[in-house]
């Protein structure tokens, strides 16, 4: 894990005013607050989704020197992001979802302490799914490892499988994919 000084913590400002001047284009930045989280860190958010008419945002929370984070979900109240009421909290961190035969499917690294090595961490990626947040139930966990699992429904009816593979311990991901036919979810 890397840990930055104070110092080289860098503002939203700071990392917008660098991306402006390497010449590529800002269409209508927002800088969303969230509240509620008390001194914990909030981000790899999804984009938002809607569940049960309402537009909802799945967060990374965690303190800023823990890698144990939980998935909260947010929804606008005010124009700040508040943790939705009786919404579950999932044990994992980087959320991301998709919608497969009209359900939620919605996943997130999953960190365990090591089998093999005293005080490290090994993770997995990890999947629920359901109607909506509320009824988000878990259905499959990935190979030991392996961070960048993802669904995606295919036109007839299959389900493509996403992950990015990498050669070395550190090495550049290359992108992998797969298209089988899963058992309905």
């Amino acid at each position: 894990m890397i840990k930055l000084s104070k110092s080289e913590v860098k503002t939203c400002e700071a990392l917008l005013r660098e991306y402006k001047q390497k010449g590529r284009p800002v269409a209508a930045p927002v800088k969303l607050a969230f509240a509620e989280v008390g001194d914990k860190d909030v981000y790899n958010i999804t984009a938002p989704f809607e569940d049960d008419g309402e537009l909802v945002i799945a967060g990374r929370v965690e303190s800023r020197d823990s890698e144990h984070s939980e998935i909260v979900f947010f929804v606008e109240r005010g124009g700040r992001w508040v943790p939705r009421e009786g919404a579950p909290r999932l044990t994992l961190q980087d959320p991301f979802f998709t919608r497969i035969d009209g359900q939620l499917v919605l996943g997130g690294v999953q960190i365990y302490p090591h089998p093999a090595l005293d005080n490290a961490l090994a993770w997995r990626t990890v999947f629920y799914k359901g109607s909506c947040v509320a009824e988000l139930q878990p259905f499959f966990k990935g190979p030991d490892g392996m961070k960048d699992l993802r669904l995606v429904q295919l036109r007839d009816g299959s389900i493509g499988v996403f992950t990015s593979l990498r050669a070395t311990r550190g090495g550049v991901a290359k992108s992998a994919s797969a298209a089988f036919r899963l058992s309905p979810i």
